[in-house]
């Protein structure tokens, strides 16, 4: 009996000491994280202009990119890799934001920030065109096209009084494919019964008025 009563209080020992030592190594492991002193920066361009040395940058912008996944294309045009898209879209939004109509005006932070600046100017000139400037533009541009050498000897071949050629009775067609960043890109084909055959297409750049066909040589 006395032998049990000793073993009972060498247990009881063991685990008060033990408790007292897992409670101390479990205050240890949760001290709190220091503060980052980076927290406040949260675009890659205030890395760029906060930090000279590049290790500092470096770390400031890993800080910024770990929570992002974003790879792909960015309203219609390439980026490589996630820090590309998110500079991109800083400088677009940045743009945006101070109404930025002039590529001229915009600022030089890096180029993948610039170059989203630029595409906001780009896309905004394009949304900016009117339907009747559209018109207009596409009428321009369609004339161009048909006082082309080679469209004026495909357009011979549809000698039927009703515009139809005597050989397949089909119909030539020249439609506006897209409109788009100063080019209007034409599809020329002869519609039949049976099909479509297509005899070429041509982008007419409105800013030089020069014509490039399917090959992409320019053609007078």
């Amino acid at each position: 009996m006395q032998k049990n009563i000793s073993m009972l209080f060498l247990t009881t020992a063991i685990l008060i000491i033990g408790g007292c030592t897992l409670t101390k190594t479990d205050n240890q492991t949760t001290n709190p994280t220091p503060q980052n002193n980076r927290q406040e920066i949260i675009t890659l361009y205030e890395c760029e202009q906060t930090y000279n040395d590049q290790t500092e940058k470096h770390n400031c912008k890993d800080l910024i990119l770990e929570k992002l996944d974003y790879i792909g294309a960015f309203y219609g045009h390439d980026c490589s890799d996630t820090e590309n898209c998110q500079a991109l879209q800083e400088g677009y939004d940045w743009a945006s934001e101070n109404e930025i109509k002039d590529e001229k005006d915009c600022p030089n932070y890096s180029y993948d920030f610039q170059s989203g600046c630029q595409f906001f100017v780009e896309d905004e000139n394009y949304t900016n065109v009117t339907d009747t400037d559209f018109s207009d533009q596409e009428q321009k541009a369609e004339q161009i096209v048909r006082n082309l050498e080679t469209v004026k000897n495909w357009l011979k071949q549809f000698s039927n009084p009703d515009g139809t050629s005597p050989i397949t009775g089909g119909k030539p067609m020249i439609e506006v494919d897209r409109n788009e960043y100063n080019t209007i890109t034409f599809h020329l084909y002869e519609s039949t019964k049976e099909r479509n055959i297509t005899f070429d297409w041509y982008d007419v750049d409105m800013e030089t008025l020069t014509v490039t066909n399917m090959m992409l040589d320019e053609v007078n």
